[in-house]
């Protein structure tokens, strides 16, 4: 009998594959999905060969999805692998209603799953942002020297780390993707203290140098949560649970403040460190903020406590 995570897998993967090629952007929401699968992990490769070499039909691959709640996030996770790389293909079109109608949603139920997943897909950047060894941040206007307070500064970026923290630990697919929002408004924040207009562009260009790519990241948070979810369903529910949420939010807790005090310094610099310096600048505030995580769980439990049941796709709709 196949195990609930290989099911899990092979429904993805036949996503992936049904216009018949794996686009990057699938290829990037496909890893994050085996991410969010409890160890042991099953082998991709291993599972695109099979599937390549046999034909699996949509009626097999539906019947370990019993429960609604299942069936539901099923047909969320291979909508949002067929439109990751832009609209559905007819093939594509043909594989998801196939799959509605195995997975018995109405129309009604898949058309909303629908406009759930554009939603999410629509918050990705409209251009790719490219990191390579020459990269650089285009410059702004020329910023005038400003005094900045840098107890506020310390505050805001604490006060966005602790934000961050704390929709990682939301259970709603949608929270995950507000974090990119509230790291971009953070680095407009702090470029602004220093006198600096930033647009979209050189956020994302800031975030790109940095490491912290703006479309991979939102569609690997969006993906580990999602399965994450599908994964408790099959197994319990509490398997991956508080363990592995409460490592989620020491990441984004962590990366959200490193990214904060990297910018601080960039700015306040002046903007004279290259795309090689100010990623290192980066990795070396990495452990120091994963240190300073421990002292602060409590807020960061507090806080996403405080955002359950609020309007969190305000937050994704960015700065």
């Amino acid at each position: 009998m196949t195990s609930p995570v290989t099911a899990l897998a092979q429904l993805a993967l036949h996503a992936a594959l049904a216009d018949g090629t794996l686009s990057e952007p699938e290829r990037q929401l496909l890893d994050g999905f085996v991410l969010g699968m409890p160890e042991p992990r099953p082998s991709v490769a291993a599972i695109e060969s099979d599937l390549r070499a046999r034909r699996c039909s949509v009626a097999e691959l539906a019947r370990p999805f019993a429960e609604p709640s299942q069936r539901q996030a099923a047909f969320e996770m291979c909508s949002a692998i067929c439109g990751a790389d832009g609209p559905a293909t007819n093939a594509e079109l043909w594989f998801l209603d196939e799959l509605r109608r195995e997975l018995g949603l109405d129309v009604q139920t898949a058309a909303a799953t629908g406009q759930r997943v554009d939603s999410i897909v629509d918050t990705l950047p409209a251009r790719t942002v490219l990191v390579g060894p020459s990269a650089s941040i285009p410059s702004p206007a020329p910023a005038p020297a400003v005094a900045v307070d840098g107890a506020a500064l310390d505050k805001t970026i604490l006060n966005h780390a602790l934000l961050a923290g704390g929709l990682e630990l939301l259970p709603d697919t949608i929270a995950a993707m507000a974090i990119l929002p509230v790291q971009m408004r953070l680095v407009y924040s702090i470029g602004k203290a220093h006198g600096v207009q930033l647009d979209r562009g050189h956020i994302q260009e800031f975030l790109g140098v940095i490491g912290v790519g703006v479309a991979s990241q939102m569609l690997e948070r969006y993906a580990v949560k999602l399965v994450g979810g599908l994964a408790g369903m099959f197994l319990g529910g509490f398997g991956r649970g508080l363990a592995g949420q409460a490592t989620e939010s020491s990441m984004a807790f962590a990366t959200t403040y490193a990214m904060g005090q990297a910018a601080r310094q960039y700015y306040a610099g002046g903007r004279r460190l290259g795309a090689v310096e100010l990623k290192s600048l980066f990795s070396g505030l990495l452990p120091q903020a994963r240190g300073l995580q421990s002292g602060y769980q409590q807020q960061i439990h507090a806080q996403g406590n405080s955002l359950r049941g609020a309007d969190i796709a305000s937050l994704v709709r960015g700065i």
